[in-house]
């Protein structure tokens, strides 16, 4: 009996993940649906108070603040993530962390003020300006937030994360109740709020004296994560390529349904998504033998209860979409149950992903990506064209499959079972 009890424990300590990450990920979870929810309903605010018009400007000025701010960061949040997470570099206090993002949003302000003087008539300068704070506010917000997790301090980033997103309804509720805010001005309110609020959590006890070399620091950050960052970028265009040809090919109302389908399929993702996010610190912590049992444990899981959440999710829309959006969106659930296949597929390469990054190989995810776009662009090119929206879905599926497969040979190669440390 003790035998087999021992046998048991053994195989439960190989095949679930620990209680502490599976409390982690659950909570982190629960955070990414609410703040789902809060911007759900923040757009919903948006549309009554400004039309679609103003919507539109807020979710383009949105999109936008994104890119400029993962341009404009040049991969320094993901250094900060490793060398704090790591213990190399000491903890950021906050006045530490806004002259770390010094440089950043200097290269913000510089170059509005070049899009000011060479085109004038592109934007007014009150927005112009407006924009530069919302871009300061978001580098600020990623450095603070991306501390936060260096720290494994998985528990005061889900307040956060609820906290940012009911800023952001409270902004928009403001504008709906008592006027005297734009939509751009709806953003600027929760971003610099937000931002203030990352700063403030991330107080760090003063241990001792610490002259704090910040830009080289900046400079060592940015050299680690300029690999993961562009990555980023390109997965954000590549992901978003089928979408984009959706709508110039076959039109606006195609794209809308379409993009529906997206939304409800990616859904799935926030399981794997938040395991991800919470294994980053611990890899960072482990030992390489560790680190990789644990992430093919989490590979596992991650694609089980994403392959479970999909199929449920897809058996639901079926009645659903129609209901809610009207019956011209009913192709919508067709189109999610051909991407569940490459959706539960890059559920998989998430924690490849935070692996590669905590054991020190940035490149990989920028040569996945490079290698994945290969494939990817031209299957958009192809079948949405001659199939339509059915077309699109497939590729989309292929997309993903296409980048797990790739992360998974970089993992298998002995290549990137090296234990050197990347270049400072």
């Amino acid at each position: 009996m003790v035998a087999d009890a021992q046998t048991f424990t053994s195989w439960c300590s190989k095949s679930v993940p620990d209680l502490g990450l599976r409390r982690d990920t659950g909570e982190t979870l629960v955070a990414q649906v609410l703040g789902t929810a809060a911007g759900f309903a923040t757009s919903v605010l948006i549309v009554r108070t400004f039309g679609a018009s103003g919507k539109g400007v807020f979710s383009i000025a949105s999109q936008v603040t994104a890119i400029v701010a993962l341009l404009a960061t040049v991969g320094t949040e993901q250094g900060l993530l490793y060398f704090v997470g790591r213990g190399d570099v000491p903890a950021y206090r906050p006045a530490s962390l806004v002259r770390l993002a010094a440089v950043e949003i200097l290269l913000v302000g510089s170059a509005a003020l070049i899009v000011a003087v060479a085109v004038p008539d592109l934007l007014s300068s009150e927005v112009l300006g407006a924009y530069v704070l919302i871009v300061a506010g978001a580098i600020l917000a990623q450095l603070g937030t991306f501390q936060l997790l260096a720290l494994h301090r998985i528990r005061a980033l889900n307040v956060l994360t609820i906290a940012r997103s009911v800023l952001f309804l409270a902004a928009a509720g403001a504008a709906a109740a008592l006027g005297g805010l734009t939509a751009v001005g709806v953003l600027m309110t929760g971003t610099l709020s937000g931002a203030m609020l990352v700063l403030v959590t991330n107080r760090v006890e003063r241990v001792h004296a610490i002259r704090r070399r910040w830009f080289a620091d900046w400079r060592a950050f940015a050299r680690f994560g300029w690999r993961p960052q562009l990555s980023n970028l390109l997965q954000l265009g590549s992901y978003r390529l089928d979408l984009i040809i959706v709508g110039g090919v076959l039109g606006v109302a195609p794209a809308g349904v379409y993009s529906v389908a997206l939304a409800i399929a990616e859904a799935a993702w926030l399981l794997s998504t938040s395991l991800s996010q919470v294994l980053l610190p611990r890899f960072l912590r482990q030992e390489e033998l560790d680190r990789r049992a644990l992430m093919f444990r989490s590979v596992r899981w991650s694609v089980a209860l994403t392959l479970a959440c999909s199929l449920v999710g897809a058996v639901l829309a079926r009645p659903l979409i129609p209901l809610v959006f009207g019956s011209g969106f009913s192709k919508a659930s067709d189109l999610i149950l051909l991407m569940v296949p490459g959706v539960v597929s890059l559920s998989a390469a998430k924690p490849m992903a935070s692996y590669q990054i905590a054991a020190g190989r940035p490149h990989v995810a920028l040569y996945v990506t490079i290698l994945s776009s290969l494939v990817t662009v031209p299957t958009y090119l192809v079948l949405i064209p001659t199939f339509g929206l059915t077309g699109g879905a497939i590729g989309s599926s292929v997309s993903y499959f296409t980048t797990a497969a790739i992360m998974f040979g970089f993992l298998r190669s002995r290549s990137t079972w090296s234990k050197r440390s990347p270049a400072s």
